[in-house]
């Protein structure tokens, strides 16, 4: 459903990592009297750092070992009160190694999860340490039939 980074500011260097590759390169095949440019500087400087995000996220889905999947163990869930639809909502997570992780959902992961729904936790290692997980439904479990179980268990 929705990924999510553990290991951010490995993430995040990376990222920066990427973005000054990025600058260095464009700086070198600017011509000296478009370099000087306030607004162009700026415009290019910000659309690497989100490019280097990018690059990022697609490196590290291409250097990744193998795929686990395991059941999610869920030992804590928040919903923080806001004036808007947009209110902050989490759960922490145990991961495979025993280490635990709070992570924000969205509004219908939030209140499958409070009705009962198992979710699996499908995560991604890589050499550098960062780790990529997700959050989905078991296989051959469709949303429907989620809430179609729900609707029949309250009625």
């Amino acid at each position: 459903m929705y990924t999510y980074f553990f290991n951010t500011a490995q993430f995040m260097i990376l990222s920066l990592i990427f973005a000054a590759l990025l600058i260095a390169i464009a700086f070198k095949l600017t011509p000296k009297n478009m370099r000087k440019t306030d607004g162009f500087s700026m415009l290019s400087l910000t659309s690497f750092i989100v490019l280097s995000v990018v690059i990022n996220y697609g490196a590290n889905l291409a250097i990744s070992g193998d795929t686990e999947h395991y059941p999610a163990v869920v030992v804590e869930r928040t919903e923080l009160a806001a004036e808007n639809e947009n209110e902050k909502r989490t759960v922490t997570l145990v991961l495979d190694d025993g280490t635990t992780k709070r992570i924000n959902i969205t509004k219908q992961v939030y209140d499958l999860e409070k009705y009962g729904v198992k979710f699996v936790v499908c995560q991604q290692k890589n050499f550098l340490g960062i780790r990529m997980v997700r959050l989905h439904l078991p296989d051959g479990t469709t949303l429907s039939s989620v809430l179609n179980e729900q609707l029949y268990r309250n009625e």
